[in-house]
């Protein structure tokens, strides 16, 4: 009797859980995936689907063995916190070319994807900024590309929890401003695309801790068509040993008295350099590649004009410092010169 009651008590809690995790799962166990998804999906598969916005009313009835999500270039426009915790098992998300607004994806929309190693927001034209929140579970993430869309600056917070990230590709924005340690301490980083945005200047150390990880691959950094016209010693770019290529095709550079510390590093290092040019320190257009251009025809050393300016402010400054000093003392000299002044004009008169 206590045995059958047992064993009843038994199935019952595994239907009660078997119920609970269907109801928390909520998507498609069945043989047969993707039953009634046919004018919204043009692919479905028990691994892969390929959607359209309508997916995210019908997700009940994706597979729970999903890996493969794409719901691009359609008319998605937003989305909701946790949209994605039916199919938490999701390794690649495509929502490129879509009509998402940074305004319109609510701080966890990507909540519960620990498994995702690849997302890709491109081409969203009103994607105007990147939130960290959005990034919080994406632990697992490899790969982000949100090239064409409309990001203005980036934030030294956005990858504080995607450090596997390999691959990022930020080219084709309005990005004028970078935070000063937004790319440090990515260890396994490999290409940094942020070709074609306004980007003028770096950080101090700014790879800092990043492009480390001896796994063959091919390392770049790009930033093909930004504005910098220089490239500063501080940046830290020579202490990046694992780089194979620095792209800066396209940039207003100058070749003057600044780029003398680029040009000396670009003729001993092991980095494919792509640099030319824009401007001579005369002001004359060029197109020479910075690592050819001859620094010798430039006119650094200091002028004597300089020379002579520098010397009289800092005998101005000595004497300034002197009369500080010794006020007190300039003073009873002055007022003592004033009282001898004063008895010989009294000896005169009388």
């Amino acid at each position: 009797m206590h045995d059958a009651r047992g064993n009843y008590l038994r199935i019952l809690s595994v239907v009660t859980l078997s119920s609970a995790a269907i109801f928390v799962w909520g998507c498609d166990n069945s043989t047969n995936p993707c039953a009634g998804l046919s004018k919204i999906c043009s692919n479905c598969a028990r691994f892969a689907v390929d959607c359209n916005e309508d997916i995210f009313k019908n997700m009940i009835l994706l597979p729970c063995s999903l890996k493969n999500m794409s719901v691009a270039k359609s008319k998605l426009s937003r989305l909701d916190n946790d949209s994605f915790q039916q199919v938490a098992m999701l390794k690649i998300l495509n929502l490129g070319g879509n009509k998402l607004d940074t305004k319109d994806i609510d701080k966890y929309a990507f909540r519960g994807l620990e498994y995702l190693e690849h997302l890709t927001l491109n081409r969203n034209q009103n994607i105007f900024k990147l939130k960290m929140w959005w990034f919080e579970d994406l632990k697992s993430l490899t790969f982000f590309d949100a090239h064409g869309c409309v990001i203005n600056s980036i934030y030294e917070s956005i990858f504080n929890s995607t450090r596997n990230l390999q691959h990022i590709d930020l080219s084709g924005n309005k990005i004028n401003f970078l935070d000063k340690d937004v790319f440090k301490d990515l260890k396994k980083l490999t290409i940094l695309n942020l070709d074609g945005n306004s980007v003028s200047t770096l950080a101090d150390n700014a790879f800092s801790g990043s492009f480390m990880a001896i796994n063959g691959e091919y390392s770049v950094i790009s930033f093909r068509y930004n504005k910098f016209k220089t490239w500063n010693e501080t940046i830290g770019i020579q202490h990046l040993q694992e780089l194979n290529k620095l792209d800066l095709y396209g940039n207003p550079i100058a070749c003057n008295c600044e780029i003398r510390w680029f040009h000396a590093w670009l003729q001993t290092a092991n980095v494919s350099v792509n640099a030319s040019c824009a401007t001579t320190s005369s002001g004359a257009k060029h197109s020479t590649p910075v690592q050819d251009f001859d620094v010798g025809s430039l006119h650094c050393s200091i002028q004597a004009w300089i020379v002579v300016v520098a010397s009289v402010s800092s005998v101005l400054v000595v004497l300034l410092l002197v009369a500080i000093m010794y006020r007190l003392n300039i003073r009873k000299m002055y007022h003592k010169f004033s009282l001898r002044r004063h008895y010989k004009q009294l000896e005169t008169v009388t």
